[in-house]
Formats: C-alpha cells, structure tokens, sequence
C-alpha cells in the first residue's frame, strides 16, 4: 500500500455505521472517486487495508480528503452516487457519458394534426409516441408512417402560409389539409390521424379491420376509386406488419445487455424490445481506467500526478473496524465491475423517462441488483427485473446482443489503430516524437460579409468537439483573409503559458496565411520558455483536388507531396475538412442571422411598433431606405427629430 498523508486513523473515527455515499478528493476541490455504501464505516475502512487490488493503491496514495453523505437506504445511496458521478466525472469511476435525451414522434392538436419528430423535454401541447432508442429508429418510423398514412409532416409555419398542395400532396403521400377541402375529405382526414394514433399504439390489427370494413363499405357504393386506395393502403400496412413480425412468444418490455471488453475500453450493447420487436440497438463506449494494469505504476503515470511508492504498506488501525472479506469483495466489484457501473447509471440517468423496461437480461448475475431495481422504482415507478441463465427465445436475444457487443468493440478498436498509425506516420514525416495534440483554423465568408474563422482540435483518439472554437472577425478590409487568419491566431494565442497550447497548428491555405501564422507566433512566444506549436500550411492543389496538396512547413518553409496512400496525409485532410465543415457551419448560421436582423432593430427608439408603421406605411425595406426625411415624418408615430435620425442612419451605413 502507497503512503498517503491522509490521517484516515482520526477520520474513520468520525464514520457511522449507515448507509451512504462518499467523495474522495486529491486536493481542496478535485474530487476523484465517487462511492456508495451500505455501511459507510466498514466499506471506508476496506480501503485502507494491507492487502487491496492494484487500482486501490494508486487511489489511496491520492487521498486529500474524503466527505460523506448519509442517507436512509442503499437504494438512496445509488441514487446520490449516480447524481454525483455525473456531476464530477471523477478519474477512477466508470463513466457513462451518453445520456443524450431519447426521440419521440409527436402528433400535434387542431384543426388538421401534424405527426413530426421530436427530441427533448415534454413541453409541447402534443400526444406522444415513444420514446425511441435512437434518431435512426424514429425518423425510419416517420418515414413509414408517411408512406402508410396521407398526414402532414410539415410544419405549422409552413402549414399556415400554404395556399395550394405542395409536392406531397401531388405525389399521394398527403391529403392537403393546407387548402379548402370539403366535409368529407375533412372527415376522412381525421380517420387517418386516427389510424396513425392506433398504429403507434400498437392496435396494428384494429388499424386493419377499420380500413377493411371502409373499403367494403366504399365498393358496395360502387365507389371503387376510393375502395382501390383503401386496398392499397391495406396491402401497405399488411406487407410493414409481416416484415416485424418475431418468430417468438415474447410479447413482453425488453432490454438485453450485453458487454465486451478489450485495451482498457469497455462497449455495452443494449438491444431494445418493446412487445416482441426489437425497436433499435445502441452502443456505449466507456474507458475502463487501471483495470486491467498489471502495475500500479503504469496506472497512475495517467494522471500525471507524483509517482507513487507502492513498496510501502499501510495498515487500518486496530482501533478502526476491519472489513470482512464479503465489505472487500463488495468494493472491489463496485470500483471494477464495468457492468455494475453501466447498469446503475444507465437506468438512474433523467434521459431514461419512458424506456424502462420489465426485464433486464445479462449474461451473468448482477451483484446488488435488488439495490438497483429498488433504486430504479425509487426515481422511476417503475419494477424491474434481473434475468440471467435465460432460455429459448430470451436466450437467442442475449446471444444476438453479445455478438453485436463485440462487432462494435472491434470497429472501434480498428478506428483506434488506425489514428494511432496515421499518427505514428506523420511524426515520421516531421521527424518528431510524442504529437499528442493538433489544430486546424480555417476562414469562410461570402463576398467577404460574415467571416468566420473555426479552430478544431484533435489528439490522438481523434477529434474533440469540447474544445472546438469559432471566431466571428469584425475590424479588417471584407475578404482580406490574410489578416482574418491574422485576428484568428491573435486571439487564440493571446496567452502563451496556456497549459492546452496545441503541438502542430495548421493552417488551410498558402504562403500568405502561413506567413500570418509565422508573424503571430513569433511574436507572442518570443522570449517565453514554453515552445511555440509547429506550423504546417495545407495549401490545395490544382483544381482543389483533393490528393494535390501541397503541405508547407513553417519558417524553413520545406515542402511536402504525399499521395492519398499516406496514412500522414490521410490524418492531414480529416482535420483540414472538420475545420472547413466547422467554419462553413458557423458562417452560414450567423449569415441567417444576420439576413433576420432588420437595421431598423439597431437605431435607438425604433422599436417594434414603429419599425412594422415603418414598413406597413412605405411598403417594405426598400422604400425606407429610398424615402427622405420628410416622407419618414409622414409615417404615424415618427416625429421629425426621429425621422431626420433614420435618415442619417440608413445613409451613414
């Protein structure tokens, strides 16, 4: 055990015997690990003892101090635990990072409802269906239901501002409530909204008999243009039932997990199964940190910390409760068991409302899963159970899930071993070692209005999008994009000691940005110890086709001519065209911006009932512009000191 110059004699003193939740910190304010226990004294005390696993003695020898909360149950204590984990994000918990919220397919109220897709809290005045696993599963269901059933997709805005069919009308997939139609249409129109709400439902045969016994109805009244719709429409929705038709008896709420796990990364795979469908699948990476070391050194060289002696040893004392061996082994699975941790954050998180299932299959027991169903029923109502040791149908599900588990941990690895040797490749080229962080800026305007400049950031796992940048230029001559890169680069690196300075800047252009770049590093780490970041310029080929670049090495001004075939160029371009898409994005969102922003909004006084006499008066924004001071008087509401104002405004722009 490492030496720690935590007095934990005097504070396991101060512990009761309840159940609770616990924060570990490496210093006043960076918490580090985060638990929970059914006796808080016995599990404090198991970390303290002679004999624990490699993990624990790198924790402990990081232990500043240690605060606890108590709380009347385990299941409370889960509950803090899983709050708490997502608040910190501590070092040495396994860490579940997506807990995005899921899709809904929403049917709107009125006159003429809509059925749209939707993601987010449920605020809006709409019935729901879902939740979804994932975006693919609710927008294929729109997409179904579109095809099935002749209702608006379209939006309100659009919907009111209509006044012939649009093209979904004309191709049959809407029956273009948007304009006049008659008693009848307008009755038929509500039966399919009705149709709609059942099919989401799940009264797919209800669906059936109704159109059935309309379309009987229709021929005996010799009406066989409409019978013949109805019969398409029945073939349709008889064709989309055999397709998810299941060849088992499972008529009940799903979830199967399973995991796989290689290199230190972790991927749980959940299959979805709502009445005997399987309604999507989604994979969870999460990094599995000093598990599987077989060193405590090599551990904690991650957190860049002092090294750690583990040649001495530290032992609970006598006066402090010893741990049994089941308080060691309860430890050890809740700091290791990647299962655990997936399953005890997973269905705890705000995002899970809707998608709680009756059964949960794993392929092997979960330890405490008492404590997280009744944790799951405490935040959700919702009784769970835990399956393991299934059978036929159940057990072809857990065989597909873990299957699916490994497919995606090998992709994943195979991204991750070809970053690394794109990497690898391009510190060959430069001749360097340890490239651990790159950046990319790149400019985009049109006509030279609305420049943005975006900065992206990649290390060696590939991009990341937490410390993406976007700059909007302002003060320089439009379109002069050597002094937009000029501004970019100023205002990045502003601060030279900033300890997430990156290793290579690239620039996307020429000589003339890259001399940009020389002029502005040169100056800011001039006389300053940290080293200034190697610059490459990524200049476009001939007819910008992509394989022609020429890469241009900052000061000495070395160039080099790779073919597609480089793993070096391969890495080169990723970047280069992120910082390009990320650029274009924010430019375009701030030219739709700008194209809503009206110059009335920008002069004092003007505000929205003067601005619409202004407009409804003159007849738009053109003939403000073009009317003089004493036509503006003329306008209801506008004084002549106002009127003269907004001349010299409009004309001083």
């Amino acid at each position: 055990m490492p030496e720690t110059t935590f007095d934990y004699k005097n504070f396991l003193k101060t512990v009761p015997n309840r159940p609770g939740s616990y924060r570990m910190y490496k210093d006043e304010n960076t918490v580090i690990y985060v638990g929970k226990a059914k006796d808080l004294k016995k599990r404090l005390s198991s970390y303290f003892l002679k004999e624990t696993t490699l993990k624990t003695h790198a924790l402990v020898s990081h232990i500043h101090h240690i605060e606890f909360t108590v709380t009347f149950s385990e299941a409370e204590a889960l509950i803090l635990e899983n709050n708490l984990i997502k608040k910190y994000q501590p070092y040495y918990n396994i860490l579940l990072r997506d807990d995005k919220s899921y899709p809904y397919l929403i049917l709107s109220k009125g006159k003429h409802p809509a059925l749209s897709y939707y993601r987010g809290k449920k605020r809006l005045d709409c019935e729901y269906f879902g939740p979804y696993p994932d975006a693919t599963a609710a927008k294929e269901s729109l997409k179904l239901l579109q095809n099935l059933f002749p209702i608006r997709q379209c939006s309100d805005t659009v919907y009111a501002h209509r006044s012939r069919p649009c093209l979904m009308a004309q191709i049959g997939k809407c029956l273009a409530p948007c304009v006049p139609m008659s008693e009848e249409a307008y009755q038929d129109y509500l039966k399919q909204v009705e149709y709609v709400r059942l099919f989401l439902k799940g009264q797919n045969q209800e669906v059936l008999n109704e159109i059935t016994l309309r379309m009987e109805s229709h021929a005996e009244k010799l009406e066989f243009e409409m019978a013949a719709k109805l019969r398409d429409q029945l073939k349709n929705l008889r064709r989309v039932q055999e397709s998810q038709s299941v060849s088992g008896d499972i008529m009940t709420d799903l979830d199967v997990v399973a995991q796989a796990i290689a290199e230190n990364i972790c991927c749980t795979h959940v299959l979805f199964i709502r009445s005997g469908r399987i309604i999507g699948t989604r994979s969870y990476f999460t990094n599995i940190r000093c598990l599987q070391y077989d060193d405590a050194d090599q551990c904690t060289d991650d957190l860049k910390d002092d090294e750690v002696q583990t040649e001495q040893q530290v032992t609970v004392s006598k006066n402090s409760s010893e741990a049994t061996e089941e308080e060691q082994h309860q430890t050890s699975f809740e700091e290791h068991d990647p299962l655990y941790a997936f399953l005890s954050q997973f269905y705890l998180s705000d995002a899970r409302e809707g998608m709680y299932p009756k059964e949960i299959i794993t392929a092997e027991k979960v330890i405490d899963e008492k404590v997280i169903a009744d944790a799951i029923y405490a935040v959700s109502q919702h009784e769970v159970h835990f399956l393991h040791n299934v059978r036929a149908e159940r057990a072809r599900y857990l065989k597909l899930c873990e299957e699916n588990a490994k497919a995606s941990l090998t992709a994943k690895l195979k991204d991750k071993s070809t970053a690394e040797k794109r990497i690898r490749s391009l510190e060959t080229l430069l001749d360097l070692k340890d490239l651990n962080s790159f950046e990319c800026y790149d400019i985009s305007h049109t006509m030279g209005e609305n420049t943005v400049a975006s900065c992206v950031f990649f290390n060696r796992n590939g991009p990341d999008t937490s410390k993406y940048r976007r700059f909007n230029i302002s003060g320089i001559t439009p379109g002069d994009d050597f002094a937009a890169m000029h501004q970019v680069l100023m205002r990045r690196f502003k601060d030279p000691n900033n300890a997430h300075n990156p290793d290579v800047v690239f620039i996307d252009g020429g000589k003339g940005q890259l001399k940009q770049a020389e002029e502005v590093l040169a100056g800011i780490f001039s006389g300053c110890t940290i080293k200034a970041p190697l610059i490459i310029a990524v200049a476009k080929g001939e007819g910008r086709k992509e394989g022609l670049e020429t890469l241009i090495k900052g000061y000495t001004h070395e160039e080099y001519h790779l073919s597609l075939d480089s793993p070096a160029l391969q890495l080169i371009l990723h970047i280069r065209d992120e910082s390009h898409r990320f650029a274009i994005e924010g430019h375009r969102h701030r030219r739709g911006k700008a194209r809503t922003h009206s110059v009335l909004e920008d002069i004092e006084g003007i505000g929205p009932k003067r601005r619409q006499a202004l407009l409804k008066h003159l007849g738009g924004m053109r003939e403000v512009y073009n009317a003089s001071a004493d036509e503006l008087q003329k306008v209801p509401g506008i004084s002549k000191s106002m009127a003269q104002e907004i001349y010299e405004c409009l004309h001083s722009l």
